[in-house]
């Protein structure tokens, strides 16, 4: 398998992969605070301390795609959205390669791939266990913020 190939598949598990992880997990906690949270606390409030919390982590995925955007540009000469879409979608292509195609799995090609998917695979549930805990290490300050944004803003 060419290295150009599966460099430009890394790219695309970094910079489309890893922020896509990342971001729906936290709509998951936006949504999930909404649904869940503390009930003393109004949806405005529970929104906005939910939001702040996300905050953070969103900006490192929308980093993430804006320099993936530019390297994949600058490596393929065309500055464009379209050459990182091609890429992100070749990614998937070849995860999902890695996982469904074994046939001749012997080969250094096939094994590469194999390798390739089993690390994507991996750092994207790295990923998603990073955030389960991120955002389930702040569900309880989270309620007492809202509680009291609640209370400010019925206070003046």
């Amino acid at each position: 398998m060419a290295r150009g190939i599966l460099a430009g598949a890394a790219m695309g598990a970094v910079f489309l992969l890893i922020p896509a992880v990342v971001v729906l997990s936290s709509l998951a906690w936006i949504a999930a605070r909404l649904l869940k949270g503390e009930g003393r606390a109004s949806i405005k409030a529970r929104l906005g301390v939910a939001t702040r919390i996300a905050w953070e982590p969103l900006q490192v995925a929308l980093m993430l795609v804006l320099v993936g955007v530019a390297l994949t540009g600058f490596v393929a000469g065309d500055l464009g959205a379209g050459t990182y879409l091609r890429i992100g979608r070749s990614t998937l292509g070849f995860l999902l390669d890695s996982v469904t195609d074994w046939a001749d799995p012997t080969t250094s090609e096939s094994i590469t791939l194999r390798g390739f998917g089993f690390i994507v695979i991996a750092s994207c549930l790295l990923v998603a266990y990073s955030m389960w805990r991120y955002y389930g290490s702040r569900w309880g300050p989270a309620d007492e913020a809202a509680v009291q944004s609640d209370k400010r803003s019925n206070l003046g």
